[in-house]
């Protein structure tokens, strides 16, 4: 009976001892665990403040990349709109020229028994309306415009006498399509016109 007294209390011993080195491994698991579990979540919490930021730089950087298109855009807009505007003045510069070419040739081959009553363009087509003291006249006028070439193809479309006038003068019309006419052909119809007034 002695003999189980003192080992029953050494064997109580050992098992209260297995279950201290017991709950002490649990409780080192335990805290192992959620010190695994707080790094685990602090590495996530990193990762995913990593890509919200990676995702607002990039949408920031989008942002960005379409307001540069959009001014890009619009540059292009704008310069084809200068351009289409300065083709505009170039051509108008150029018509204007051209008629000024045009006007300046009438006003300087215009036998004395005639003169212009209309001058209307459309385009490169020109009309001119005019009245003439005689045919003759018409019909030297018409080839003065055709020796200068101030008109393509010159055509005559209408001579009409109008009784209503007391000077007898005669209607025409002229209509033909614009023609650049050269400095040196309108200097030699000048020439022409000036020796046959000389004689």
């Amino acid at each position: 009976m002695w003999s189980n007294k003192q080992v029953n209390p050494w064997r109580e011993g050992l098992v209260e001892k297995k279950n201290r080195a017991y709950f002490l491994a649990l409780l080192i698991v335990i805290f192992s665990t959620v010190i695994l579990l707080i790094l685990a979540h602090g590495v996530i919490s990193y990762d995913l403040d990593q890509q919200k930021a990676l995702n607002q730089s990039l949408e920031q950087e989008s942002h960005q990349w379409d307001a540069s298109m959009n001014e890009i855009q619009a540059y292009d807009k704008e310069k084809k709109t200068l351009q289409q505007a300065s083709t505009i003045i170039q051509a108008l510069q150029i018509h204007r020229s051209d008629l000024v070419i045009l006007m300046d040739g009438l006003a300087r081959m215009m036998p004395e028994g005639i003169y212009l009553t209309h001058v209307t363009r459309q385009e490169d087509k020109i009309h001119l309306e005019g009245k003439a003291a005689s045919q003759a006249d018409i019909a030297r006028f018409l080839a003065d415009i055709e020796s200068t070439q101030l008109l393509h193809s010159p055509q005559l479309s209408l001579v009409k006498a109008d009784p209503e006038t007391e000077d007898d003068l005669t209607t025409f019309h002229v209509h033909g399509k614009m023609n650049e006419p050269t400095v040196d052909s309108l200097q030699n119809t000048l020439n022409e016109r000036r020796s046959e007034h000389n004689k």
